[in-house]
This record gives structure tokens, sequence and C-alpha cells, in this order.
């Protein structure tokens, strides 16, 4: 049995999803700012970020390029509608890269164990389930998700 370890819960388009908080690097709201023409798809904008300009990335976007599942074919998070103050911001860790993603919500940091984890698809890089107090939640990984922008 593997050590138990911890996930951020949070959603995307309706949908719960999860990371492990060791592919995280930080979590905060996202600051406000006006819409951005010119972009490429599947970037949200350049927000200041700790003194610095960051480019952030819209995750539904990411997802509906990489992964089949229940975001699929639905209509981009925040197509032309700028950067959301509801909305926040998770950085995810890729080597020695950050990554930052617009997700809509931030629910929760949960105890999860690693066994407890589904591969419907029978690959380990596609995301994984698990149950998450009664609720279906598909677990993401930073390489996942990174395969679904262009640098």
């Amino acid at each position: 049995m593997e050590a138990e370890r911890q996930i951020l819960v949070f959603t995307v388009s309706g949908h719960r999803y999860a990371m492990d908080i060791l592919d995280l690097r930080e979590v905060s709201r996202l600051p406000t700012k006006p819409p951005e023409h010119g972009t490429p798809d599947g970037v949200v904008g350049v927000v200041r970020m700790h003194d610095r300009p960051v480019r952030v990335y819209d995750m539904a976007h990411a997802l509906r390029q990489v992964w089949s599942g229940p975001i699929g074919g639905e209509q981009p998070s925040v197509a032309g509608a700028g950067v959301d103050s509801r909305a926040w911001v998770i950085v995810s860790r890729e080597g020695d890269h950050d990554r930052h993603w617009r997700v809509d919500e931030v629910a929760d940091i949960i105890p999860y164990q690693p066994e407890s984890v589904t591969f419907p698809e029978g690959d380990p890089d596609s995301p994984g389930m698990l149950d998450v107090d009664g609720a279906l939640t598909y677990l993401l990984s930073a390489q996942t998700l990174a395969k679904g922008v262009s640098r």
C-alpha cells in the first residue's frame, strides 16, 4: 500500500478535477484584467504575479486538446471573456517549468490513496478517476495538461 497523498480538487466548466499537490506550486485568485485580443488559442491572457508577467492558459481548452472526456466538445470557459475576478489560477510544475492554469473554482485539499485511482482507458497518461466524497473526480497530471498547449 502506497503512502497517503493529497490532491487539490477544483472545477472546470462544471466538471470536477484534481491534481496531486506534489504537481502544484501555487493556488491563488486570478488577478482581474480586461480581455486581450490576439492571444493564441487556449491562452486567457498575461497577468502580473509576484512582480513578473505570466501567461495564463485555459485548462478547459487544454483538456479538449488531449482528452475526449467530459469536457470534450464544450465551448471554451473563457473565450473572449478576459480574466474573471471569481476565477482561480493553479500553477503546475513541469520539471523546471511552471504553467499557470485558469480554473473556475477551487474546492479543497483532501487526502487520497494512489491505488484508489483507476485509469479507464488503460493509459496512465490519461486522466485517472477516483471517488471524492461520493463524486466522480478526474485526476490530472501536469504532463498530460502540457500536451494540450503549444509553448
